[in-house]
């Protein structure tokens, strides 16, 4: 650079508007230059003016750090006018060792990060959403990779993570998927019976990160759909995973707000959790017994079925009523039953009463009657035992033959 031209650049507003001369702080994370110079995070340097390099000349500029003999080109994110905090996101500190506590990863670069290795803290995470979103993160350097890796903080842990993983498994184990084959959002299937690598832990309990060969990413994976032996690949009813099915069975609603309707065309898609019964793709997976599903569509037209479904489920819905009717009534006969024994109950209580008054009324006449008589009823009562005792004497002499005693008529009921 001549002169004229040093003169023109320390004149001239330079990207984030510094001037030559300006002094500034290295706020990216630490690492070794292609040339061989060291970035250090919190190292000072002078603006010497733009960024030569064609990545850099729009929002870059050139610095000359004051531990090293060259120039270089840094992205205007990397500097600042103040000294960064020495404390970085986690209280974690430039130099800090960490082991990384998450599912194994290959980078774009082609550098991986592994579940339980060692790295150590270079500065503050350099990637957007490591820095502005909900969960931050740092930038760690692993000893097998060449530069630095911008880290969540929920990945990285001061002590070496647990190597056996939940379900007993370890990093590296080979497993199989015995879940229902799905698609996931970002395009990636998951597929009864496909073979997986255990990769590290998942963001939840019961859980485990896996990576399937034909998907991008990995899948956090519930220990229940996860074997270590293939699992078998005939279903029940003689079915396997794709062949394809009919819904032989009443249109039916599930709690979940699904439907699938008499004659749908399905799709098997693995086992299901209840016994003897499979998973089926329709509009959404639903579990059917095999009873219920034809391989050939079923013969009768889907709106003659539907009618005739809906007879017998009006039927049913009769038959329901009716019985419920009946058991009501049978309820109320049971309660007149029960208030006429009570009437019943009531009414010889109350004739018993009547009946013990009557008694005590007698009793007291009887009493009196047996009160001793006197002046002319005595006289009475002599004449009547006289004429009683002749009465008995004249039976006793002369006994008479019983007269007969007419029976009554038979009347015919009406």
């Amino acid at each position: 650079m001549t002169c004229l031209s040093l003169r023109m650049a320390s004149a001239a507003r330079l990207p984030g508007d510094y001037r030559v001369g300006d002094a500034v702080f290295y706020t990216g994370a630490s690492e070794t230059h292609p040339n061989g110079a060291r970035l250090t995070y919190g190292g000072d340097g002078e603006i010497v003016g733009p960024a030569t390099s064609e990545t850099h000349k729009e929002n870059g500029v050139a610095v000359k750090f004051s531990a090293n003999a060259d120039v270089i080109c840094c992205y205007l994110t990397q500097l600042g006018r103040s000294p960064p905090p020495t404390k970085l996101p986690g209280d974690y500190r430039v130099g800090d060792a960490v082991f990384y506590a998450a599912p194994n990863e290959k980078l774009s670069n082609g550098d991986r990060v592994l579940d339980g290795e060692e790295g150590e803290i270079k500065g503050p995470a350099y990637l957007k959403h490591h820095k502005e979103g909900v969960t931050e993160g740092v930038a760690v350097k692993f000893s097998a990779n060449a530069g630095v890796v911008s880290c969540y903080l929920t990945t990285l842990s001061r002590t070496p993570p647990a190597t056996t993983l939940p379900g007993g498994y370890r990093v590296g184990d080979t497993i199989f998927y015995v879940g229902t084959t799905e698609k996931l959002s970002n395009g990636d299937r998951v597929m009864y019976g496909e073979e997986g690598e255990i990769i590290g832990p998942a963001t939840s309990d019961n859980r485990v990160a896996v990576k399937f060969t034909a998907n991008k990413v990995m899948v956090n994976c519930y220990l229940t759909t996860l074997s270590r032996r293939p699992p078998p690949t005939t279903l029940p009813g003689g079915y396997h995973v794709g062949d394809t099915v009919f819904y032989a069975a009443p249109t039916g609603k599930f709690p979940n707000g699904d439907r699938v309707v008499y004659g749908e065309e399905g799709e098997i898609v693995g086992p299901a959790t209840s016994d003897n019964c499979v998973a089926v793709k329709f509009k959404s997976s639903i579990y059917c017994s095999p009873n219920h599903l034809s391989r050939t569509p079923p013969p009768v037209s889907v709106a003659e079925t539907e009618a005739h479904m809906a007879a017998r489920e009006q039927d049913f819905r009769d038959a329901e009523e009716r019985a419920e009717k009946a058991a009501s009534e049978l309820l109320a006969s049971e309660t007149v039953e029960t208030d006429m024994k009570n009437a019943r109950g009531a009414s010889k209580k109350k004739k018993n009463q009547k009946k013990k008054n009557q008694n005590r009324q007698n009793r007291s006449a009887h009493e009196a009657t047996r009160a001793e008589p006197t002046g002319e009823e005595a006289s009475d009562v002599e004449a009547k035992l006289r004429e009683a005792e002749a009465v008995a004497a004249h039976e006793s002499a002369e006994p008479a033959t019983a007269p007969m005693i007419p029976r009554p008529a038979i009347i015919p009921a009406m």
